[in-house]
């Protein structure tokens, strides 16, 4: 099998990356969720900072998904 040229291999890794920031950003809402649920004195700081990963999530991750190194 052929080897993929550089450029290919470095979109396919930038993706990859991609989808990973997005399990994290996922992931660390859920956590502050859980975290606001089983201490209500930190609710408001969670979804204030979850709030803000949602904005991440939802505005600026598919604009970087779109760039194309």
């Amino acid at each position: 099998m052929a080897k993929p040229e550089k450029a290919v291999r470095q979109h396919d890794q930038y993706k990859r990356q991609m989808k990973l920031l997005e399990f994290y950003l996922t992931g660390r809402i859920r956590q502050l969720n859980h975290i606001a649920e089983k201490q209500p004195a930190e609710s408001v700081a969670c979804e204030m900072a979850a709030s803000e990963l949602q904005t991440i999530l939802n505005s600026v991750l598919p604009q970087m998904m779109e760039v194309k190194p």
